[in-house]
């Protein structure tokens, strides 16, 4: 038999791997290699970051296809992952009401929706379920469904005391968290009865720490390692025989131990009894010890025996037991009186009481597991050295484990120092923890000081413990100094965690000793004002000697102040208190202030009060100000007050100023108040001054308002001067008004000084309207319409009667001698001769010797068409002089008669190349990617190329590439094109296209048919 293994779980090798991908290139040679160095690990452990967070690395082990990767492109963090457990996982774990029927996830996966009730009866033998038994027959349906209750709130206890421990311990490690009560959760759900164990700190606080020090890897389950490193902080029953009989005590008049009720809750959920629940253990060993024998470390038998009768003894989930030989054994050693009561579910078996039939193969295997039955096996058996050997030291052992046993050990080996020296530490250690055994201790001891000592420090332990009556301690105990501080602080903390029906015998129960003592009196008054808080009802359960305290009535003060109508349910000693009362009307002053409509269930003797009255009236104020259409349910005797009419109205108000258009439902009478309709005519214009749109929803009656009228135009007018292109959204009748044609004007003129490229949106009419205003204009309106026409040199070209007008009526404003005049006249000529050969003696006089004008109007004459030789001359000579003749000669021949060049945009519509250039294949390809180039950069310098080169394919190709975009998001500029870039075919039918889905544009832009 060999005791406990010394090696901590945490210690085991995780099965070996060649190659380890996550292994560090070296190691450190004083560093110790831990599980997770050799584990292979996920690759997104490594590629975030991850090793240096051992939660989140365990996490991402574990729950590795939870976490969306692809949600964060560049890539995830420790912040992001916890917040990612944080907000969408932990959630689903938070435990619900297991009464509920809403249908939660918590509950679907965790709490029970069925249940075999004859099992669940008999399998626990809980008080509650006992009482439940004898009505099962009569109306199972509803006795079901208590069970099914009982269960899941036990479960629910349980489930919410480590959700609320582990979000209070470990508040930043969402991970750990998740990884633990994940674990824990799943363990005990939806067909398990069993709530899960009962969160200790000890375990968790060394799970941790093993988890921080690699100690840990994802192979192992939380939830049962967590049990394994539970048992190892127990103390007294913490170790057990992996090979051999244990003893678990039950019998006391101290109640079984906490400690042993968590040993057979662990023996129990590794053989999957019943007891595995340390509610019904605990149930268990009020009235009986438990026998375990384990085999393997595996528990295979389990018996329960009483003070006169074994009960039961079953195997294997609760099945037939193999090991007959091992319970006789134990039978006829220990309770050689007793009589067995043998219970198996399955089927029942007789034992082997003959031991004279046992082979000595099964007497050597028996002994080795329970060594106390010595002195019953055959002489030749206990003559084998070897084996008696072995069975003295399994003695020494087990005796140690726990000194019941020395009092069994065979007479054979009873005389031995090594027994007596052992016999006496282990019942030391043994009194420390259940001093009630030294009668149980041999007299050969009793005379030891260390054990006196020990028994009396374990009455300490117990005292602080429990809570004890004085009839349990000896007299010798209780005349101790120490023990009586250490007793009352028992029954302090007892206090402190007590229930109402611990509360109420506890009341009974404290000894005279201790009652008087101020840290117990005070302890055993906070329980009940603790009680009393939860529960009020629970003061006809009060002792009489705490109703008169100050803090017994606060709980029924705050129940008042919450809910005034049960007033009924406060025991008549509070009723007559001044706080009470007090509470009761402050109770009712908050209804009545959130609730006017409770003053009908006031109590008569607080009708009258006054300021329960005026609090009645503010509610109905605050009502009306609220939802002022409830005026028809005031009361009658309160509709007539100046106060609460003037809220009346203010709640309409209220509701004018955020919906106007609520007037025609206004009662009659508010109408005609002036302040009524003054808030309703300002809303409107505040309305109208948000958005010129809603004009179309004022009523007709305000419309003929001079004031709103103009509220509309200026709000129009704003809106058209910041976004000039809502024009075709400005009402017609405004749209007439030639106010609103200037400030169109204006505000073009502004967006194209702010950005010319928005010159592509330019609308027609704009043009049209220009063209009116110039006729008859004032200099101001004609500063805007020249930053409109000049904004762009090819949109100023294909205006020439429109230049034409502008001209003179800026040399008019010239001659007027209007200061702005000469600068807008020169800005305009020079705009215009950049895109026009235009002769010299049709610019004014103040423009022709401007250098700006002179060099525009070269550069326009060099860009026209000249022979290839001239043309090379003209861009290589360095000569501005020679250049500026030749300009002036060429002007001056055409100005005498001689065909002048067409204006660039125009282009020389039938010119061919010169005969030179034609006949030239090497210059006729320099013009063509020449062109080209030109074409792709200014596409509306087409017709200035010649006719010969315009079937080029990779030049219309450019041509198409630049203006098929621009064609096809804005089809108003089809107007805008020269008549031979219209002709294309293929821009033709980008155009139809464009406009195909309004049928206006179609109509307005007729396309010429294909050449």
């Amino acid at each position: 038999m060999a005791a406990v293994a010394s090696s901590t779980f945490w210690e085991r090798k995780s099965k070996p791997i060649e190659k380890q991908k996550t292994m560090p290139d070296t190691i450190d040679q004083n560093q110790q290699m831990t599980p997770a160095d050799t584990y292979r690990w996920p690759q997104k452990v490594k590629r975030y970051g991850l090793n240096s967070h051992p939660f989140l690395r365990l996490f991402v082990g574990l729950f590795e296809n939870t976490i969306p990767w692809n949600k964060h492109p560049k890539g995830w963090d420790a912040k992001l992952l916890n917040e990612h457990i944080r907000e969408a996982l932990l959630p689903a774990l938070r435990p619900t009401d297991c009464s509920d029927a809403s249908g939660d996830p918590f509950r679907d996966k965790y709490y029970l929706k069925n249940i075999a009730l004859e099992a669940a009866l008999q399998a626990d033998e809980h008080a509650e379920l006992v009482a439940l038994r004898s009505r099962a027959s009569s109306n199972p349906e509803a006795v079901k469904a208590e069970v099914l209750h009982f269960f899941n709130k036990r479960k629910q206890v349980r489930f919410t005391e480590w959700w609320d421990f582990m979000n209070g311990k470990y508040p930043n490690e969402p991970a750990w968290i998740f990884c633990v009560l994940k674990s824990i959760f799943d363990e005990c759900g939806r067909g398990v009865r069993r709530p899960p164990d009962s969160v200790e700190a000890d375990p968790l606080r060394t799970f941790a720490a093993a988890v921080e020090q690699g100690k840990f890897v994802p192979g192992v389950c939380i939830a049962s390692r967590y049990v394994v490193e539970r048992m190892k902080h127990l103390n007294g029953t913490n170790r057990y025989l992996h090979n051999g009989w244990t003893r678990i005590p039950g019998i006391s008049t101290l109640g079984p131990s906490r400690d042993g009720v968590q040993l057979l809750a662990f023996l129990g959920r590794k053989a999957r009894w019943c007891v595995a629940s340390e509610g019904t253990g605990r149930i268990y060993l009020q009235d009986c010890d438990f026998f375990v024998l384990c085999e393997h470390n595996k528990p295979v038998v389990g018996a329960r025996i009483g003070k006169t009768t074994i009960y039961e003894a079953a195997g294997y989930r609760n099945g037939a037991q193999p090991f007959t030989h091992d319970i006789e054994l134990l039978r006829r050693v220990v309770f050689p009186s007793q009589t067995w009561v043998f219970y198996s579910r399955r089927h029942s078996e007789s034992l082997n009481s003959d031991l004279q039939s046992w082979s000595d193969e099964q007497w050597r295997v028996v002994l080795k597991r329970f060594p106390f039955g010595w002195d019953h096996a055959p002489e030749h058996i206990r003559n084998d050295i070897a084996l008696k050997n072995e069975v003295f030291a399994s003695l020494i052992r087990q005796a140690a484990l726990d000194p019941f046993w020395a009092n069994y050990f065979p007479t054979e080996f009873a005389g031995r120092a090594e027994f007596t020296q052992l016999a006496k530490e282990s019942w030391k250690e043994h009194l420390t923890k259940s001093p009630v055994k030294l009668s149980k201790i041999p007299e050969k001891f009793l005379s030891d000081p260390n054990i006196r000592k020990a028994w009396q420090t374990g009455w300490e332990n117990c005292a602080y413990l429990r809570a004890i009556d004085a009839v349990e301690i000896p007299e010798q105990i209780l005349q101790m100094d120490t023990f009586k501080p250490r007793w009352a602080a028992g029954w302090v903390k007892a206090l402190s965690h007590a229930a109402l029906k611990d509360l109420k015998a506890y009341s009974k129960r404290i000894p005279h000793e201790l009652r008087e003592l101020p840290n117990v009196r005070e302890a055993f008054i906070n329980s009940w004002q603790a009680e009393l808080r939860r529960s009020p009802e629970s003061f006809k359960h009060v002792p009489e000697e705490l109703i008169a305290l100050p803090g017994v009535s606060q709980a029924w003060e705050a129940e008042l102040r919450r809910y005034p109508a049960s007033f009924k349910d406060v025991p008549d000693e509070l009723r007559e208190m001044p706080s009470v009362r007090e509470a009761w009307i402050q109770g009712w002053e908050g209804q009545l202030r959130h609730f006017s409509e409770s003053f009908k269930y006031l109590p008569q003797e607080l009708r009258d009060l006054p300021n329960l009255r005026d609090t009645w009236v503010s509610g109905w104020e605050a009502q009306l100000r609220c939802s002022p259409e409830s005026f028809a349910d005031t009361p009658a005797e309160l509709r007539e007050l100046p106060s609460v009419r003037n809220a009346w109205i203010s709640g309409w108000e209220a509701q004018l100023r955020s919906l106007p258009k609520i007037w025609r439902h206004l009662p009659h009478e508010l109408k005609e108040l002036p302040r009524v309709k003054d808030a309703w005519i300002s809303t409107w214009e505040a309305e109208l001054r948000r958005s010129s749109r809603s004009w179309i929803n004022v009523p007709a009656e305000l419309r003929a308002l001079p004031n709103f009228r103009q509220i509309w135009i200026n709000g129009w007018e704003m809106q058209l001067r910041n976004y000039p292109r809502c024009w075709g959204s400005v009402p017609w009748e405004l749209r007439e008004l030639p106010f609103f044609h200037d400030v169109w004007i204006s505000a073009w003129a502004a967006e194209l000084r702010s950005s010319p490229e928005s010159l592509q949106h330019v609308p027609t009419a704009l043009l049209e309207i220009i063209k009116e205003a110039l006729k008859d204009c004032r200099m101001p309106l004609l500063e805007s319409i020249s930053a409109v026409l000049f904004s762009a040199p090819e949109f100023v070209c294909s205006q020439k009667e429109m230049f034409a007008l502008w001209d003179s009526k800026m040399r008019q404003a010239l001659s007027d001698g209007h200061p702005a005049a000469p600068q807008i006249l020169l800005d305009g000529w020079t705009a215009y001769a950049s895109v026009n050969a235009v002769r010299l003696e049709a610019a004014p006089e103040s423009v022709r010797d401007a250098p700006r004008f002179r060099d525009a109007w070269r550069k326009s004459w060099m860009g026209q068409r000249w022979d290839p030789w001239t043309r090379h001359l003209l861009q290589q000579m360095n000569r501005p002089d020679l250049i500026g003749k030749v300009i002036e000669k060429w002007s001056s021949l055409h100005s005498a008669g001689a065909e002048s060049p067409k204006p660039a945009t125009q282009g020389i519509t039938g010119a061919e190349l010169p005969p030179e250039c034609a006949a030239n294949a090497k210059l006729r390809r320099a013009e063509e990617r020449r062109w080209r180039g030109i074409i792709q950069e200014n596409p509306r310098a087409f017709p200035r190329v010649p006719r010969s080169l315009r079937g080029d394919p990779k030049l219309l190709a450019n041509l198409r590439a630049v203006l098929g975009p621009e064609i096809r998001s804005n089809p108003l500029i089809w107007e805008t094109l020269d008549e031979a870039i219209r002709a294309d075919a293929c821009l033709q039918r980008v155009h139809r296209i464009a406009t195909r889905g309004n049928p206006d544009l179609a109509a307005e832009f007729k396309v010429p048919e294909a050449a």
